[in-house]
C-alpha cells in the first residue's frame, strides 16, 4: 500500500542521515508505478515505455526543421539519426523490462 510505502521511505532516509550517507533529492523518489531510467519511462501502471515529453517534442522540433528545407549537412543528419536510434531503443527496453516480469 502506499502509506507502507511511504513509511518504508521515511524509516530508509532516516537511517541513511543517521550514517551520514548522502541522498540525492532527484534519484531518491517514494513508491511511484513510473521510473525514469537512461532517458526512458517505464510505467507499470500502464505497462508501456515511453519517451519523456522534452525528447519528444525535440525531435517534433527536429523534424520540423528539416522539413522546411530542400537539403541538411551531415552532421544535421546524424545529430537527427542518433535521436531516432534513442527512440528505437524504447522498444527494446520494453520487451526486455516485460521479459524480466514473467
Amino acid at each position: 500500500s502506499d502509506t507502507s510505502g511511504d513509511r518504508t521511505m521515511a524509516l530508509i532516509t532516516l537511517i541513511f542521515n543517521r550514517l551520514n550517507i548522502p541522498l540525492s533529492k532527484k534519484k531518491t523518489v517514494g513508491p511511484h508505478t513510473t521510473l525514469e531510467y537512461l532517458g526512458i519511462i517505464l510505467d507499470t501502471d500502464k505497462m508501456e515505455a515511453r519517451l519523456p515529453q522534452d525528447k519528444v517534442e525535440r525531435i517534433i522540433y527536429f523534424i520540423g526543421t528539416f522539413l522546411r528545407r530542400h537539403s541538411i549537412k551531415k552532421r544535421e543528419l546524424l545529430q537527427l539519426l542518433g535521436h531516432f536510434n534513442f527512440a528505437a531503443r524504447v522498444h527494446y527496453t520494453w520487451t526486455d523490462f516485460c521479459n524480466l516480469s514473467h
